[in-house]
């Protein structure tokens, strides 16, 4: 949009006047372009006062950002030389460090070997723990085999020793009946052994009766073998007396003799023997 020009005299002065002020004294124009231009002038003062109290605000807040810069610029260059002299510290420490380090050198090299050494040491004893714990796991798995095979037997030995039980159980009772029978038996036998002594002691008694009698008629036997013998062997005598007598020869003696000895033979073994 194109305005026109601004009026000399506002230009000119650089003075701009309110708008009240404008508005109570201003003039009568006959042509509308002077009314325009009025207007149009009354306008541009107010935005330029509106624009100069914007300038003033920026200014302020610019004077507070030169101050506040310059109190940051301060704390900086403190800061900074606080940094710098903190530097020139660790510089000072790094170079303590860096000679420290230098004599360390060797003892971190014997300890870079000790490491490497230590290292496959481990290594070594990793490989002898993983085949320990292989082992461990196979010695693991035979136990739980062992475990179950165990417990299998456990089973069937608590079975067959329940039925041993029963058996057993049965075997007492059959145990005390036996032995109850065998109670009346040794009873029954202990009766019978007594009525037997009595009828041993009896027997004996007859035996000893019979003993004596025996004893007895042996010896009448006896006596009366002898008495034969004597009437034989008298006898005898006799008849060798008359076979002297009548001259017979020595045989015949002979024969009579031995005839006497047979006849005494026989006499001793029909002698009974002594009880």
């Amino acid at each position: 949009v194109d305005f026109p020009p601004p009026c000399p005299s506002i230009i000119e002065t650089g003075e701009l006047t309110s708008s009240s002020s404008v508005a109570s004294s201003e003039p009568r124009y006959n042509h509308p372009l002077t009314r325009a231009r009025h207007t149009h002038t009354t306008t541009m003062a107010t935005t330029l006062e509106e624009k100069q109290k914007e300038l003033d605000a920026l200014q302020s807040a610019f004077d507070e950002y030169i101050a506040s810069s310059r109190e940051l610029e301060r704390e900086l260059e403190e800061e900074l030389e606080s940094c710098q002299n903190d530097l020139t510290k660790s510089e000072s420490r790094n170079a303590a460090l860096s000679n420290q380090l230098a004599n360390i050198q060797p003892q971190l090299t014997s300890l870079e070997t000790k490491s490497s050494a230590l290292t496959v040491r481990l290594t070594s004893e990793t490989e002898r723990r993983i085949a320990s714990e292989t082992k461990t796991e196979e010695a693991e798995n035979r136990l739980r085999q062992t475990e179950g095979a165990l417990a299998a037997m456990r089973s069937k030995s608590n079975a067959e020793v329940g039925k041993l039980q029963g058996e057993n159980e049965e075997l007492c009772e059959r145990l005390a009946f036996l032995e109850g029978e065998a109670q009346e038996c040794r009873d029954e036998l202990n009766k019978e052994r007594e009525r037997h002594r009595e009828e041993v002691e009896v027997l004996r008694g007859d035996v000893s009766l019979l003993e004596t009698r025996l004893k007895e008629r042996d010896a009448e036997k006896l006596e009366l073998m002898e008495q034969v013998a004597t009437g034989i062997a008298m006898g005898m005598r006799d008849v060798a007396d008359k076979r002297n007598h009548e001259g017979n020869d020595n045989d015949n003696i002979v024969n009579g003799e031995e005839k006497m000895m047979v006849s005494e033979s026989a006499v001793k073994e029909q002698k009974p023997s002594p009880p």
